[in-house]
């Protein structure tokens, strides 16, 4: 008993820490590529590693054969010396270009796959679990700010260590069958404009991930040298878990709404000291790291119940959300680079007027309660509506009435099943 007790408890802190220690491998390796130490580095960061980052994350998504060589038993410890040998030669030729791409490229086909592994085994984990570690894993990348002060091999190694220690914490974790989603048996109203509302939401984080690529670009390429850049780091990275346990646990299974809320609010904000502070921006930069890393973790965690809930395939998924991710900052990117060779230095951006004008835009009509829910949950097919309505009536699901609507009573009553809800709050 105690040993599966201790059991038990290794898996669980494994999947709260294990993909953070992921993410922070992944940070010292594209600050030490994409910040201080290389002359205009950043070069590689938005030139080789988001570019294959999203090429891997694309062939994940379009090429089965691929998700099912990753669900084989060799298939971390191939990632992890994939990783593991891509950080060995950012750290043994740390200025010669040729070698920094391709240690880019070893690093990130190894990165995407030990990302897209443990984001499937969040989709076999509870909701409860889910959350502590998305939490947990903005802390685990937080605590290790301190590598980075390390000199260049320094900084490498130990994301090789980290990334070693991520592959070994997932193969702690089980490997459980795809779970059946169990519905709330509440349908999201009927939506008059049908799926042009279900797709709004992914159009407003698209806008959000755009904002974030063009600010980054900007304070990375043409804002001036900041006295101490890594203060506004560790500053971003604390906002973040701040911003993330808000959206997380501020709101009773509201997370979602509300941390695109936050997104959207902090992502203006960091463009309007883009435009007060100019040239100094590291505060606007700083702020949108920060509105980045809480998003992309909310991002995750809708991302892991839209999986459960229609049963996808989780590494095809979550392949095209690491494609998506990095995509939409490239494209943010490329806006940067077409305002500034356009516009004299002295002006403000012309594109960052747009892009606020469409953040106002996204947080009005494309991320509310309505575009959420209905990308999420409504557009199942009228077959499994009727089965999760046989559930919540206590009908049998070959029974001849599945078309027949249920009452609010029986949906009231699967609600307060579901969330388990007190007489008062029923």
């Amino acid at each position: 008993m105690d040993q599966q007790r201790t059991a038990d408890t290794l898996r669980r802190i494994a999947l709260t820490v294990g993909l953070g220690l992921c993410w922070a491998s992944e940070e010292l390796v594209t600050f030490r590529v994409g910040g201080l130490p290389l002359e205009d580095g950043s070069v590689y960061l938005y030139g080789a590693y988001l570019p294959l980052l999203a090429l891997f994350g694309t062939l994940l998504a379009l090429v089965p054969s691929l998700g099912k060589l990753l669900e084989r038993d060799m298939a971390p410890m191939v990632a992890l010396l994939l990783g593991v040998f891509g950080v060995l030669v950012l750290a043994l030729f740390p200025h010669e270009g040729l070698a920094v791409v391709s240690g880019v490229a070893f690093y990130t086909a190894g990165a995407a796959a030990v990302n897209v592994l443990w984001m499937r085994q969040f989709v076999f984990s509870g909701v409860r679990e889910v959350r502590r570690a998305i939490v947990a894993t903005a802390v685990a990348t937080s605590v290790l700010l301190p590598l980075w002060w390390l000199p260049d091999a320094g900084a490498l190694l130990a994301a090789a260590i980290l990334f070693v220690l991520s592959a070994g914490a997932y193969g702690l974790v089980d490997k459980g069958e795809m779970p059946r989603h169990e519905s709330t048996c509440v349908d999201a109203p009927s939506m008059g404009r049908g799926e042009m509302r279900r797709w709004a939401a992914p159009a407003g984080v698209c806008v959000l991930m755009m904002g974030f690529g063009f600010a980054q670009y900007t304070a990375y390429h043409y804002g001036l040298p900041e006295t101490n850049p890594i203060s506004w780091e560790v500053f971003s990275h604390i906002l973040a878990i701040v911003l993330l346990a808000g959206a997380v646990y501020g709101a009773r299974d509201g997370e979602l709404t509300l941390g695109f809320k936050m997104a959207t609010t902090l992502m203006l904000f960091s463009f309007v000291l883009l435009a007060v502070l100019w040239p100094s921006i590291g505060a606007s930069a700083a702020l949108a790291a920060a509105t980045d890393g809480m998003l992309e973790l909310v991002l995750l965690l809708a991302l892991v119940e839209y999986v459960s809930a229609r049963g996808l395939p989780p590494i095809r998924a979550f392949g095209g959300y690491l494609a998506f991710v990095a995509g939409t900052q490239l494209v943010g990117c490329a806006l940067s680079v077409l305002d500034h060779a356009f516009l004299p230095p002295a002006s403000y951006s012309v594109v960052g007027l747009v892009l606020v004008g469409l953040l106002i835009v996204a947080a009005v009509w494309l991320l509310n309660d309505k575009t959420i829910t209905a990308f999420l949950w409504e557009g199942q097919e009228k077959r499994e509506r009727g089965a999760e309505a046989n559930a919540c009536a206590g009908r049998p699901s070959g029974s001849g009435d599945a078309t027949k609507p249920i009452s609010f009573d029986e949906r009231a009553a699967a609600v307060a099943a579901a969330f388990r809800l007190t007489a008062r709050e029923s």
